[in-house]
């Protein structure tokens, strides 16, 4: 991933934040689900807009705008797709739980990130 931004190819987001685990991660304030080693697509139906990850990022979000080849696009959909489901299932099932402290509060900076 290049540190030249070439806007015109498709664009995604990953999760910037060193040492993190290569998997799907909430980041509170913005819509999706990212992951530090494989871009979210973004400008899509659904997805965040690229204002909308500028935004974020100037306001000290941990995610790095990339360019993503074309040919992989689709497949990031699909995965990025695959991480809201399976982020919605697990906020249905934690709901069921008693939840105690500060946990209502992260559910619904959960649910608030992956809601339709």
């Amino acid at each position: 991933m290049s540190d030249k931004l070439d806007l015109k190819a498709p664009l995604g987001v990953i999760l910037d934040l060193p040492g993190a685990p290569e998997t799907p991660h909430t980041v509170i304030g913005v819509r999706g689900q990212y992951r530090p080693n494989v871009a979210t697509p973004i400008g899509g139906n659904g997805e965040i807009t690229l204002d909308e990850a500028k935004a974020a990022i100037a306001r000290g979000v941990p995610l790095r705008l990339v360019n993503v080849a074309k040919k992989d696009v689709e497949a990031l959909r699909e995965q990025a797709a695959e991480d809201l489901a399976d982020a919605r299932r697990g906020a249905v099932q934690a709901r069921k739980e008693d939840l105690i402290g500060a946990e209502p509060s992260v559910l619904n900076d959960q649910l608030e990130a992956v809601k339709e």
